[in-house]
């Protein structure tokens, strides 16, 4: 390899790392939340834990396919941004934004209308009233979440990471903090309990939403993008794209999650103490696999 193709080798390396670590601390941002809920309701007990720890991954297998599907935008747009097709990157954004508001919508009624079901699932007796209480809140949060993604899949289809990685590190002090009041009963709250690390979940991806709307609306480079949070008309053709890119996507992640999800189901045949010490060790095994998934 001569000198000229070294720096060109160099160059590329930094510019893909450039691009690579903030995706990788916002994606342990993400998983370290998961981290702080059980390290808060592990406070509470095995029941609770082992409550949050069902209801998290039924949970999940729902909203891995809106995000799975949702992921799509960032190709799409770069593609364009390519193609200095600039114009259609505003068209694909609101498209998706109605596309991910009406996933959102469907996955909250899913998820209300399967905690009816969980009996079925031969969980420990004393965990499912617990879980129920914690799904049917932690659901409604598919609904900003989705939209999260959207600006951020769409900021990212430009290069532009840092902002999502700030936002779920803040995210994480949002989070921490919310538990602490809410469970424990701080500043004149009620002592909630798990219902309290449900909403401390709600509230801090209200506040990724929010966080990334805020910034997206505020700075001048998108405005050529039209961002705003208002309606112009469907495009069926580019929601069809959308669609038919994003969910076989979504349901590979699907599959690829229910895997895990699955054992947790198991693991909770055994009892509810064993259900809270996988939640544990699952969190922590977690850390060490985002790291390696997501740099390859």
């Amino acid at each position: 390899m001569n000198s000229i193709d070294l720096k060109s080798f160099k160059e590329e390396v930094f510019k893909t790392f450039s691009l690579a670590y903030p995706v990788i601390i916002g994606q342990l941002g993400i998983i370290m939340m998961g981290v702080v809920d059980s390290m808060m309701v592990g406070r509470l007990g095995p029941v609770p834990l082992a409550a949050a720890s069902l209801g998290n991954s039924l949970i999940f297998i729902i909203l891995i396919i809106g995000i799975g599907s949702s992921i799509v935008v960032s190709p799409i747009v770069a593609i364009l941004v390519g193609g200095k097709r600039f114009s259609e990157c505003g068209t694909y954004f609101r498209q998706s934004l109605v596309v991910n508001i009406v996933l959102s919508l469907i996955m909250i009624v899913i998820i209300l209308l399967g905690v009816n079901f969980i009996y079925l699932l031969n969980q420990p007796p004393e965990i499912i009233e617990q879980t129920i209480v914690y799904m049917t809140i932690v659901g409604l949060s598919a609904f900003p979440l989705m939209i999260y993604q959207t600006y951020k899949q769409f900021i990212e289809g430009l290069s532009i990471m840092k902002p999502a990685m700030i936002i779920a590190i803040s995210a994480n002090f949002i989070n921490a903090f919310a538990n602490w009041v809410l469970i424990f009963g701080k500043f004149g709250f009620p002592q909630l309990g798990i219902a309290g690390a449900a909403w401390a979940t709600f509230a801090s991806r209200v506040f990724m939403v929010l966080a990334i709307m805020f910034y997206v609306m505020r700075n001048e480079k998108f405005k050529q993008f039209d961002v705003n949070f208002h309606f112009r008309g469907l495009d069926f053709k580019i929601i069809k794209k959308l669609l038919s890119l994003g969910l076989p996507s979504g349901f590979q992640y699907f599959f690829e999650v229910g895997a895990f999800s699955f054992a947790v189901i198991m693991i909770g045949w055994i009892g509810a103490n064993e259900l809270a010490a996988h939640q544990i060790a699952i969190n922590l095994a977690s850390i060490s696999f985002m790291l390696v998934f997501l740099t390859s």
